[in-house]
């Protein structure tokens, strides 16, 4: 074969390389037109949480997908089954799950200190994160989220330990710290899954592209 042939055989075989790429990456787009980035609601906080002594922001995950939940400890039902999905979520995720950052906030800190929230958690999933604060800071999350929490015990003087009404969303977070998707307590956890595995393959493409 003469260099001439070898030369047209590289460029071809590049072109052909980067023509498959092209093709992966349009691919990646389209998979990703299902996961719109949502402008009204999220952004960065920082909480007191069970995995430092001190606290843990959202942005500390850039560059990790994040499923994010809020919740109390003494939910009698809803919260201990959201925090079910999220273990499955994490366990089909298989080695993925390495990737991808499972945070439970707090909207009752009197009773939920980040003691509390460890011992608490580690019943469902020790990979999930506990975070807590002060009142007015899980309200002004809340709010931030677009989550509701409103406290049953509406009576003066009321001695019964308080139980909530609350929004039990679980709020897909990318890379960039924004809100993809927010999945409700009919959503299959497959399609959580899957969610999550449109964003992992953004970022494992790019990788791959860059070398990073």
């Amino acid at each position: 074969m003469t260099r001439k042939q070898l030369s047209l055989q590289k460029f071809f075989s590049r072109l052909s390389y980067l023509f498959g790429l092209c093709l992966l990456l349009v691919a990646s787009a389209v998979s990703r037109a299902d996961l719109p980035i949502n402008t009204k609601i999220g952004g960065d906080f920082s909480l007191p949480s069970t995995a430092s002594a001190g606290t843990t922001s959202l942005a500390e995950y850039e560059g990790r997908p994040v499923l994010l939940n809020f919740g109390f400890t003494h939910c009698p039902d809803i919260c201990p089954m959201v925090l079910q999905r999220l273990s499955h979520a994490l366990n089909q995720l298989g080695s993925g799950a390495d990737q991808v950052q499972v945070l439970f906030v707090s909207f009752d800190p009197e009773r939920d200190t980040v003691s509390h929230l460890r011992d608490y958690l580690k019943q469902f999933d020790e990979r999930i994160i506990g975070l807590t604060g002060t009142k007015e800071q899980a309200l002004a999350l809340l709010s931030q989220y677009g989550a509701v929490a409103m406290s049953n015990s509406n009576t003066e003087g009321h001695t019964k330990a308080p139980l909530y009404s609350h929004t039990d969303h679980i709020y897909l977070i990318d890379q960039e710290g924004r809100v993809r998707a927010l999945y409700g307590r009919d959503v299959p956890v497959s399609d959580i899954v899957a969610g999550v595995n449109t964003l992992l393959s953004k970022s494992n493409w790019w990788s791959k592209l860059f070398g990073q």
